[in-house]
């Protein structure tokens, strides 16, 4: 099957992380975004597989890895 839609829009979530010192243990949000759905696969991001993160300002590049690691 071959994708028509070439854009998505998802949601940047919130997600409490405990960072923890030997004094000290807090939750800091972070930023999230989840990708998921059967387009991923559609489109060469196969489960079990790797991904290679490029990211500069304003942008964020997720391609699958040329080698399984």
């Amino acid at each position: 099957m071959i994708m028509s839609k070439q854009t998505r829009q998802l949601k940047v979530y919130s997600k409490a992380f405990l960072h923890a010192t030997l004094y000290h243990r807090r939750y800091v949000l972070v930023p999230q975004i989840i990708l998921q759905g059967q387009w991923l696969q559609e489109i060469g991001f196969l489960k079990g597989g790797t991904v290679d993160v490029a990211f500069e300002e304003g942008r964020i590049v997720v391609t699958p890895a040329a080698t399984p690691q």
